[in-house]
C-alpha cells in the first residue's frame, strides 16, 4: 500500500491536472490554465523582479535583498517547449534567488507549435556564447537550473554550447 505522502501527492497531481487540463482543451487554454494555477504562488518578500533583455534575450531577473558577489543562476523553465513562461515560473525563480542569495535570470523563449522545435533550443544555444564576458568573470559561480529532464540531458544543445565555450576558453 502507498504511503500517506504518496497518496496525498497523487491526489494533488490529479487535482492540478483537473484544474487546468481536459481532453477538449486546446494548447492556448492549457497555457492560460497553467498561468492561473501558477499565479497562486506569490513571490517572496525582499526579491525584486526586473523585466529586461540581456543580449537580446527577453526575460526577468530576480534580485534578492542579499546577493553573493558574482553569483548568478540561469533558470531554463520546463514545459516541453510548448508551455511555461516567466509568468508561470516567476515564484519558483524568486524563491530560488532568495534561498541561493543569487541573481536569477529566467529567459522568455519561443514556444511550440507557434515556433517549432528546435527554435527555442537554437535561440538559447546561440545566446550562451554572447554571455562570454559575463561568464569569464564568474564562471565558477554561475549555475544553470533546468526544470525539465529534456533540458537537463548532458547531450542537449545547451550543454554542448556551454562545453564548446569552456573548451575554447580552456576552463574546466
Amino acid at each position: 500500500m502507498a504511503s500517506v505522502k504518496a497518496r496525498a501527492t497523487t491526489l494533488m497531481v490529479k487535482g492540478l491536472r483537473a484544474a487546468f487540463y481536459s481532453e477538449s482543451m486546446d494548447l492556448k487554454e492549457m497555457r492560460k490554465g497553467f498561468e492561473v494555477l501558477m499565479s497562486r504562488f506569490s513571490l517572496p518578500s525582499n526579491v525584486q523582479m526586473i523585466r529586461e533583455s540581456i543580449f537580446g534575450l527577453r526575460g526577468a531577473t530576480f534580485l534578492p535583498e542579499q546577493v553573493q558577489p558574482k553569483c548568478s543562476i540561469l533558470f531554463l523553465h520546463g514545459g516541453a517547449y510548448a508551455m511555461g513562461s516567466v509568468k508561470t515560473h516567476a515564484a519558483l525563480a524568486a524563491h530560488l534567488a532568495k534561498a541561493a542569495q543569487a541573481q536569477v535570470f529566467l529567459p522568455s523563449y519561443p514556444l511550440a507549435p507557434e515556433h517549432p522545435f528546435p527554435q527555442a533550443l537554437n535561440l538559447l544555444s546561440d545566446w550562451l556564447p554572447l554571455m562570454e564576458p559575463f561568464l569569464l568573470v564568474s564562471i565558477l559561480k554561475i549555475s544553470i537550473m533546468l526544470s525539465s529532464p529534456h533540458l537537463a540531458n548532458p547531450e542537449s544543445v545547451i550543454f554542448k554550447a556551454l562545453d564548446e565555450f569552456l573548451e575554447k576558453e580552456k576552463i574546466k
